[in-house]
């Protein structure tokens, strides 16, 4: 199968069989050259020739394929211009045991295999398709572009429309054609990619399944306990994006310091687009919702800091929001998310990216709708549990699994915007998956970093 580099010299270093290098090829001797202290991990190199076969390299004996076959834990190592090829003689065999460094292998990849993007033109999208398109011409790989439809989507549609005619569309793609999907979501398809922009500022997030409460998270949320994350790894990492992203005042949408007396204990309410297809995912209809928290917290003192969505156009909620004010029953606020974050005592949200940045302040966050991130929030799905205690604390252990989640979130659902590497990465790693399985699949498993 395909690995990187780093993972086939990490594999090169820890196998305790036998190893072998296929062809006495110039990629090999290349290689040879750059780590001459790997020359003793090698017991053979594999060579169809016969007039080299019997003779030896760096005091590396050269045999054929076949007499390789006799030796017990073997493990072929590949590189080089001739991988289809040689990997076709493999398989005329019940052998399996080979890696493949694409990194260092020239036309790898499949000649008749397609690339489909969805290519949305917001700058910080953009720079992740024009990746792609880059990713395409440099492996010679045919690629279509479409214009991302929900651009030009009218905005006074409701998100039931959006939702079935954009999102939820039936995608299936042919053998050898792969898609980078926008915004959609649907069944897991080692041929899609579905990507969106992320909660944290120039960043995309990606999911088999889609975004919010439609993604794998929010329908297995234990998978983040599948790798062993170390307390101190987590913590480090943790203080690292509060450095980020909280003492540099950065969100997704640009954020305004601003003087504000803020009361002295408070929940935090910052609302959503209603016709956002998230919408859909809530467990409440989202306005009687608002209305409902304004009475519950009216009635028991509580006060309650509101910050309208800065897209927002609604007439109904705008009216809605002056009268509340005006009636005392709230406090507007339009300033940086981050200073209303860190001076309040809870987050309510219905599934809002702003839920997420919460967690990044350690804030208890209170969700009434699904999201990928609500295994680590007080999940509401009915108001009672409001009324009967409108607050949400977090002790150490919780403190922990959310920083445990961020770790993996935006180890495994994010990529940075910022960093080509980080794209071209997360580009290949969809593209060589696909081709493990499809063509070179011998029973492994690996994540490409």
């Amino acid at each position: 199968m395909f690995l990187s580099h780093s993972r086939v010299l990490e594999k090169i270093i820890n196998y305790k069989g036998i190893i072998a290098i296929w062809g006495l090829s110039d990629a090999t001797k290349r290689f040879f050259t750059k780590y001459p202290n790997l020359c003793e991990s090698f017991f053979c190199i594999i060579d169809n020739n016969v007039e080299l076969q019997g003779k030896t390299y760096l005091d590396i004996q050269i045999i054929s394929f076949k007499q390789s076959l006799e030796k017990k834990d073997l493990l072929i190592f590949i590189l080089g211009n001739h991988i289809s090829s040689i990997v076709s003689q493999i398989k005329t065999t019940n052998f399996r045991n080979y890696i493949i460094d694409y990194e260092y292998s020239k036309n790898f990849i499949k000649k008749d295999l397609i690339i489909k993007i969805d290519y949305v033109t917001f700058e910080t999208q953009k720079e992740f398709c024009d990746t792609i398109i880059e990713f395409c011409k440099e492996n010679l790989i045919e690629c279509h572009i479409k214009p991302y439809k929900y651009l030009d989507w009218p905005m006074d549609r409701t998100a039931e429309d959006v939702f079935q005619n954009i999102v939820a569309i039936d995608i299936n793609p042919p053998k050898d054609t792969l898609i980078f999907s926008a915004h959609t979501v649907g069944d897991s398809n080692p041929q899609i990619f579905r990507w969106k922009i992320g909660y944290l500022y120039k960043t995309i997030t990606f999911d088999d399944k889609g975004y919010s409460g439609w993604s794998s998270l929010a329908l297995n949320p234990e998978v983040i306990y599948n790798d062993k994350i170390s307390k101190f790894t987590f913590n480090n990492y943790f203080k690292k994006l509060e450095k980020k992203y909280i003492k540099k005042n950065i969100s997704k949408y640009k954020q305004t310091n601003i003087e504000f007396d803020f009361p002295k204990e408070f929940i935090f309410f910052p609302l959503q687009l209603f016709n956002d297809t998230v919408m859909l995912q809530s467990n409440f209809e989202p306005l009687k919702l608002f209305k409902d928290i304004v009475t519950i917290l009216n009635k028991k003192n509580i006060q309650l800091l509101v910050k309208r969505h800065p897209l927002c156009n609604n007439t109904i909620l705008e009216k809605l929001l002056i009268k509340y004010e005006k009636e005392k029953k709230i406090k507007l606020f339009n300033g940086s998310i981050h200073d209303a974050i860190s001076k309040c005592t809870t987050v309510y949200v219905i599934n809002s990216g702003v839920g997420f940045e919460a967690l990044l302040h350690l804030k208890p966050v209170v969700t009434f709708g699904k999201s990928d991130y609500m295994s680590v929030t007080k999940h509401i799905t009915n108001l009672n549990e409001i009324e009967k205690n409108p607050w949400y604390f977090l002790d150490d252990d919780k403190r922990d699994k959310i920083k445990l989640f961020l770790h993996y979130f935006i180890h495994e659902k994010c990529i940075n915007l910022t960093n080509k590497r980080d794209i071209k990465n997360k580009i290949t790693s969809f593209v060589v998956t696909y081709l493990n399985k499809e063509y070179y699949d011998n029973n492994l498993t690996e994540r490409i970093k």
